[in-house]
């Protein structure tokens, strides 16, 4: 899990304009919550240009490069694991 904390940390702080760096917070951080404490059980290229992240209790992440040079993020599925 510490490689996806540390992607997370270092997509908030990308260099990006004033206006566009509290939302992109606000938005890694959305995703930090929504996988903290999930395991990691596969990584497929769904794509050529898109990651999926699979957890055990089968929340995707997918994870686009192709939208206008940025990078894309979709959290699907999954329940709480506890």
């Amino acid at each position: 899990m510490a490689p996806l904390s540390l992607a997370l940390k270092a997509l908030r702080a990308q260099s990006m304009s004033t206006e566009q760096k509290p939302t992109l917070e606000r938005e890694a951080k959305a995703i930090e919550e929504l996988l903290i404490g999930k395991v990691l059980t596969g990584v497929i290229r769904h794509q050529s240009s898109e990651v999926v992240l699979q957890f055990s209790d089968g929340t995707r992440l997918f994870v686009n490069g192709e939208v206008q040079g940025s990078l894309d993020f979709s959290v699907t599925g999954g329940r709480h694991e506890n």
